[in-house]
């Protein structure tokens, strides 16, 4: 075992990485996936939603949101600071 730094336990060098995956299809050609993921060492928290519509075999509309931010403080009063936020679109038409 590595020495921890003055004041650190074992317990405290020991971070979890937790992550939350979740899809729905509403119809064959409508998909909803939507991604969590939080580390507790670093407080880094993202999260990713992609939503693909199929209207037509040919035909597609994707949209994507993706955030990143850190978290700290316990919730309710904890803070959440954005880093940084990002959204596409995206209309495909295949001949």
């Amino acid at each position: 075992m590595e020495p921890h730094p003055k004041g650190a336990s074992s317990s405290e060098q020991r971070g979890h990485y937790m992550l939350l995956q979740g899809a729905s299809h509403r119809f064959h050609h409508e998909r909803l996936v939507v991604e969590l993921q939080y580390d507790n060492v670093s407080h880094q928290f993202g999260a990713s939603l992609r939503y693909r519509w199929e209207p037509r075999p040919t035909t597609e509309l994707l949209v994507t949101l993706g955030e990143s931010a850190v978290l700290t403080g316990a919730l309710p009063h904890g803070s959440y600071r954005s880093q940084a936020t990002a959204v596409a679109v995206r209309f495909g038409h295949r001949f």
